[in-house]
C-alpha cells in the first residue's frame, strides 16, 4: 500500500486527516518498488506472452479510473524494471 497525493486520497479521507499523517507515510517506499519488480519479473517469467511495457502493466486508474484512483500521481513508473 502506498498513501498517495491529496489528490488521489481525498475520496478516502478528509484534507484535516490527510494533512496529519506523517510525511513518512505518503508515497512509496524503495522496499516497495524492489517487491514489485521482482512479483514484475516472477509473472513475466511464467507468463512470456506479456510484455513487459506500460502498455501490458497498467495501474487500477487506468483500468478503472471512474472508481480507482491507485497507484496514483506518486508512483513512479520509470522504477519498474521493463527491458
Amino acid at each position: 500500500m502506498g498513501i498517495g497525493s491529496f489528490d488521489d486520497m481525498k475520496m478516502y479521507i478528509s484534507e484535516d486527516e490527510y494533512n496529519a499523517l506523517s510525511p513518512n507515510l505518503i508515497g512509496f517506499t524503495d522496499e516497495q518498488y524492489v517487491s514489485l519488480n521482482d512479483l514484475l519479473g516472477d509473472i513475466f517469467m511464467r507468463n512470456p506472452y506479456i510484455s513487459p511495457d506500460r502498455k501490458h502493466v497498467i495501474g487500477h486508474s487506468e483500468y478503472a479510473p471512474d472508481r480507482r484512483t491507485d497507484p496514483g500521481e506518486l508512483f513512479d513508473w520509470s522504477r519498474l524494471d521493463f527491458e
